[in-house]
């Protein structure tokens, strides 16, 4: 399904087209590789924390692995991790430039982290969802603490928005 906003709107802002992919059901996960190949994408950086990684980043890495798709990963080991300058700056300062997709295993603050890092290095972004009561997947801004401040900061809205239904169902109360 593939969602189209337009530009102009009775509010009186502009708004940016959505251009969204967003693929769910049992087993979309499976889709990874092509959906990254469909977005040029050659390899991956992959962020998640310990929840979310074996919530469905160690599948998203099989996944790959099996498709030949290098992956370089950074697991946040914090809990609960923080939407703040320490969250943004280990991704930055773990990135592998050589990798041409950002992908996100998680919800809130892994993927606020996703679409700034994506908005910052130009890079395509995929969120794989691990959380079906979150609501910012296909939002164009980061929700995020700067000097103990909640801003939203302008970043890329994901090119792709995978929703497993098998993950998505494991997801906490």
């Amino acid at each position: 399904m593939q969602l189209s906003i337009p530009s102009g709107c009775a509010c009186g802002r502009i708004h940016p087209q959505f251009h969204s992919r967003i693929i769910t059901g049992s087993g979309v996960l499976r889709q990874l590789p092509e959906q990254i190949r469909a977005l040029n994408g050659h390899r991956v950086f992959l962020l998640a924390d310990t929840r979310t990684d074996e919530a469905a980043g160690q599948q998203v890495r099989t996944i790959l692995s099996a498709a030949g798709i290098p992956c370089h990963s950074h697991i946040y080991s914090e809990y609960p991790l923080h939407p703040n300058e320490a969250t943004v700056g280990a991704a930055v300062m773990y990135f592998d430039p050589a990798c041409d997709v950002i992908v996100a295993a998680g919800s809130g603050v892994l993927n606020d982290t996703g679409k700034l890092l994506a908005h910052l290095t130009g890079r395509p972004y995929i969120i794989v969802a691990t959380a079906p009561s979150m609501d910012g997947y296909a939002s164009a801004s980061s929700s995020m603490d700067r000097d103990g401040l909640k801003v939203s900061l302008p970043s890329k809205c994901a090119d792709v928005i995978l929703g497993d239904t098998e993950i998505l169902r494991q997801a906490p109360a």
